[in-house]
């Protein structure tokens, strides 16, 4: 799911639902088109809940199948790539 977007960059948070929490997941860039960005911004810029210097935050309401190589020790993902998202 997406839980924020960059400021600057074309980078979007992503996490996990686990049980009550999200776990983040790490930002993504690779793979988001501009009509990605189109389709998904109505959502993101009517759900924003905070921000910080770099990023905006928002609720998780749009979900994304994300394509990676793996995960660090640190638990976030390995080269996310975008390959789908849903409503």
């Amino acid at each position: 799911m997406i839980t924020g977007y960059s400021k600057k960059d074309h980078n979007w948070l992503i996490g996990v639902q686990e049980g009550e929490r999200i776990k983040p997941l790490g930002t993504m860039e690779l793979g988001i088109s501009s009509q990605h960005r189109k389709s998904v911004w109505p959502r993101l810029g009517g759900s924003i809940i905070g921000e910080n210097k770099h990023f905006v935050f928002v609720d998780p309401l749009v979900t994304c199948r994300v394509k990676h190589r793996g995960y660090y020790k640190s638990g976030l993902m390995r080269l996310p790539v975008l390959e789908e998202v849903n409503s």
